[in-house]
């Protein structure tokens, strides 16, 4: 059996054990990460967004926005015509900041 790497993540009142494939997403609040995950759930842990981008890292996951993280292989596809925007299979939408575009492209080419 192939074993997943696990995110431990601390929330109000525990910890929630996420499998990274199963990560669509991250978008901070505050002193906050809500996270959403491949079957629509939502979260919200504590700590910062910068935080869970150094344990994803390397991962198929983009900083694509100052508060936004997205595992690249929940994209559908990518909205240019009013600003950049992810759509992702769940019917979200996530800008990607000017800074962040090229490196997006590249990032999408790779995987």
């Amino acid at each position: 059996m192939e074993k997943l790497p696990i995110l431990l993540m601390p929330e109000k009142t525990g910890y929630i054990l996420l499998k990274f494939s199963d990560l669509a997403y991250a978008k901070a609040e505050g002193a906050y990460v809500r996270i959403r995950t491949a079957g629509g759930e939502s979260a919200l842990l504590t700590g910062k967004l910068k935080q869970l981008e150094s344990i994803l890292y390397g991962a198929a996951f983009f900083r694509c926005h100052h508060s936004s993280l997205v595992n690249l292989h929940f994209v559908k596809k990518i909205k240019t015509d009013d600003g950049v925007w992810l759509l992702l299979m769940e019917g979200e939408a996530v800008p990607v900041s000017r800074e962040k575009r090229k490196g997006l492209m590249e990032r999408m080419y790779r995987l």
